[in-house]
């Protein structure tokens, strides 16, 4: 992937491959605090070769109290 290239590509090639994750359902994440939308790119986050993407899944579940509960389980790219 070139620096200009946005990440969209990336991310759906990734729910494409990725086992029992469906498109749409979780955060991609760089350095633990950056959310990466499919429009940015790698040079507009100064991503260098070797840098991880991280993939965080959502799931919603249902509490003893009827309320839904929202966590994610990490999927290292």
């Amino acid at each position: 992937m070139g620096m200009g290239d946005q990440l969209q590509a990336l991310m759906d090639a990734y729910y494409r491959k990725a086992p029992g994750v469906t498109y749409g359902t979780g955060t991609f994440m760089f350095d633990g605090s950056v959310r990466l939308r499919g429009r940015n790119t790698p040079a507009e986050l100064d991503l260098n070769d070797g840098d991880e993407i991280e993939f965080f899944e959502t799931q919603v579940g249902g509490a003893r109290d009827g309320r839904p509960c929202t966590w994610s389980r990490r999927h290292a790219m």
